[in-house]
């Protein structure tokens, strides 16, 4: 512990600064606080025969990652207190 002028908060965190632990601290003290945190999003996405997220989906401009990362975009608004399951459903015709 570094001793000094301050609260025993602030030693605290200078000494685990100063030990090169501050990452490490960090990251478990935003993990319990978001894991505390409540809310609504989407946690899956599947896209029929679709291997992995870096394919392409002929017909399709984007690519698959792209509508990933605008599925995370979407903000959804709830005031559930349980899981539900949605299937959203989306189709393009194809000119052949």
């Amino acid at each position: 512990m570094v001793k000094g002028a301050g609260s025993g908060r602030d030693a605290a965190l200078r000494a685990i600064a100063k030990s090169s632990q501050a990452d490490t601290v960090g990251i478990a003290l935003r993990r319990a606080l978001l894991g505390e945190i409540e809310g609504t999003c989407i946690t899956r996405a599947k896209f029929g025969s679709v291997p992995h997220e870096y394919s392409t989906i002929a017909g399709i401009e984007e690519s698959v990652q792209e509508i990933l990362l605008n599925l995370k975009e979407i903000v959804l608004r709830s005031n559930l207190s349980m899981e539900l399951e949605a299937h959203p459903f989306a189709s393009k015709v194809l000119d052949t």
